[in-house]
Order: C-alpha cells, then sequence, then structure tokens
C-alpha cells in the first residue's frame, strides 16, 4: 500500500512542476514575442533609415540635376545671346529680337 502522504507529496511536485513549468513557458512565449516584436521594430527603425538614406540620395541627385541643367541653360542661353549679338547689330536681348533690313522686329533663331 502507498502512503497517502507520499502520494500527496508527489501529487504536490508534480502540480509544482507543471504550473513552474506553465509559467516559465509562458514567459518563455512573452519574452520571445516581446523579443520578436522588438526585432520587428528594430527591423522597421533600420529600414526606415535606409529608407530615409535612399530618399535623401535621390533628391541630391535630383538637385543635383536641376543645377547642372539649369548651369547648362545658362551656358546654352549665353552661346544664342552671343550668335545672335554677332549676327545683328540691332538684337535685344531682354526681348529677343533684332530688327531686319526691313524695319521689322524678328525673332532670333541662332
Amino acid at each position: 500500500m502507498l502512503n497517502t502522504s507520499t502520494d500527496k507529496s508527489v501529487q504536490r511536485r508534480f502540480a509544482t512542476v507543471s504550473i513552474a513549468t506553465l509559467v516559465a513557458g509562458t514567459m518563455m512565449a512573452l519574452s520571445f514575442s516581446t523579443q520578436a516584436e522588438a526585432g520587428r521594430r528594430h527591423g522597421s527603425f533600420w529600414g526606415g533609415v535606409i529608407l530615409g538614406a535612399a530618399g535623401t540620395a535621390i533628391i541630391a541627385s535630383e538637385v543635383r540635376r536641376s543645377r547642372e541643367r539649369d548651369h547648362y541653360e545658362e551656358d546654352r542661353w549665353e552661346r544664342h545671346v552671343n550668335r545672335c549679338y554677332r549676327a545683328y547689330r540691332s538684337y535685344d536681348e531682354e526681348s529677343d529680337t533684332y530688327i531686319d533690313l526691313h524695319g521689322n522686329e524678328r525673332r532670333c533663331r541662332k
């Protein structure tokens, strides 16, 4: 015959170990989900940093292109104006026109 005190002791130990295992498993699961969420937040942070850097690079590239385009347009305009001044003595840069031999105002197409 088994001793009832021994049975109760085993039952208590089993219950205690079961509860401790359940609590430890729950805490581990919560800890893993918290780490997973933190990892997602951490990944989101780095994703945001990468997207921010890429966006900055794209914007900087567009600004540089715009400046180059403006510079090219200025150079192009200056070349146009110089050609028109060489071709027509009556050339007016502000209106981009000249007076032809018949007295008509014409746009410079050089």
